[in-house]
C-alpha cells in the first residue's frame, strides 16, 4: 500500500496530513490508500484494512502506512485522465453497433440527439466508467 516514495516528500504537512497522522494507524493506512489510488477500495483492500484495524487493536506498532508531508499536494499534481471517445459498444440498451460518442478536446461536451439515439445509454456507460456509485440498469437490446 506504500506506492509514494518517502524521499519524494520534503514539504511541511498541511492541516489534513497533520490531523490524519494523529488518528489510529489503520486509518492512516486507509487514507494513504485512498490518496495513492484515487478510488474506492476494492473488497481485498477493505479486508486488508480490517486486518490492520485488528492488528492495531492487538497492540502492533509496525506494518502501517502513513501520509507523508506533501502527499496531498503531489496527488493533486498527477496527470488528468480524459475520456475522448466511447465506441465499440455492443448489446447495451438500444445503442447501435456502429454508434460512437466523441467528446472533443474541450472541457465541456453537449450530448444531443433524437429520442432513442442512445444519449441515456451512453451516459450510463460514462457514469460506470467514472466510478459512479449510483446504479443504473443496462438492458440488452432485443
Amino acid at each position: 500500500m506504500n506506492s509514494i516514495q518517502e524521499s519524494q516528500h520534503s514539504q511541511e504537512p498541511d492541516s489534513f496530513e497533520t490531523w490524519i497522522n494523529e488518528r489510529p494507524k489503520w486509518l492512516q493506512s486507509a487514507a494513504r490508500l485512498l490518496i495513492d489510488s484515487k478510488r474506492i477500495p476494492n473488497e481485498d483492500e477493505i479486508k486488508e484494512l480490517a486486518r490492520l484495524c485488528f492488528k492495531e487493536a492487538s497492540g502492533a506498532k509496525e506494518g502501517f502506512s502513513r501520509i507523508l508531508p506533501g502527499a496531498l499536494a503531489q496527488a493533486a499534481q498527477r496527470p488528468e485522465i480524459r475520456i475522448n471517445k466511447i465506441s465499440g459498444v455492443s448489446g447495451v440498451n438500444a445503442i447501435k453497433a456502429d454508434a460512437a460518442l466523441s467528446f472533443g478536446s474541450t472541457n465541456l461536451a453537449v450530448i444531443y440527439g433524437a429520442n432513442g439515439s442512445g444519449k441515456t445509454s451512453f451516459s450510463r456507460i460514462l457514469k460506470q466508467a467514472c466510478g459512479s456509485r449510483v446504479l443504473s440498469s443496462y438492458r440488452r437490446h432485443q
